[in-house]
């Protein structure tokens, strides 16, 4: 089950990880919206804890990216998935 939940997401543009967390945080939300899981529960609230200090986070270097990818590309591969994730949106929506 595991690997097909990850071959799911690698095919709707889930290739990072912050990709693949937003595609499963919106399908774990479906799947609330639509009765098949239970909602979570709230976040506790601890009023006599201190709250986080802020601190000075460096810059991040930019990533390099491939000059042989031209725009069009990107934006196809974009939207491929995003008509991925409609289609899983229906099915799931349909249960």
């Amino acid at each position: 089950l595991n690997s097909n939940i990850s071959m799911l997401i690698q095919s709707m543009g889930g290739t990072t990880i912050l990709a693949a967390y937003s595609i499963a945080i919106r399908a774990e939300n479906c799947l609330i919206q639509a009765g098949k899981l239970a909602p979570r529960p709230p976040m506790p609230f601890y009023p006599n804890l201190e709250s986080p200090r802020t601190s000075q986070v460096p810059n991040l270097a930019l990533i390099p990216t491939p000059r042989n990818q031209n725009s069009s590309e990107a934006s196809t591969s974009s939207s491929s998935a995003s008509n991925e994730l409609q289609e899983v949106m229906k099915q799931l929506q349909s249960l």
